[in-house]
């Protein structure tokens, strides 16, 4: 049975680009935002979680907390083009979470999946 991978981002082309590159050894749920994101949750569990975190009309921070409150151990990938998202406390106060700049190298992103949950 393939691991399960939540892909939370406002954009199409993000969602489709991680869904093409994991598809094959993963199980791939996608949302749009954060309310996705949680309404997801609570019907069924992830392995893995990547996730914008500056998307329109969401407190991303609050939605990685209650996430976090359903599946305490999930992983979580964060990518954003906000640089100043990566600070040492922020990515502290998320435990288990790898942070990936925009535009990020999709084979690290593969790598990173496979070092979090294995295939």
């Amino acid at each position: 049975m393939k691991k399960s991978i939540l892909i939370c981002d406002d954009e199409p082309t993000i969602r489709l680009l991680f869904s093409e590159l994991l598809k094959d050894d993963y199980d791939i749920a996608e949302a749009s935002n954060g309310n996705e994101a949680i309404s997801m949750v609570n019907n069924e569990p992830f392995d893995l979680l990547i996730m914008d975190i500056r998307m329109p009309q969401n407190q991303d921070l609050e939605i990685i907390k209650f996430i976090r409150e359903k599946q305490k151990s999930i992983p979580i990938i964060i990518c954003s083009a906000d640089p100043l998202i990566k600070s040492e406390f922020f990515m502290k106060s998320l435990n288990r979470a790898v942070f990936f700049a925009k535009p990020l190298d999709i084979n690290e992103l593969k790598q990173a999946v496979f070092d979090l949950i294995g295939s």
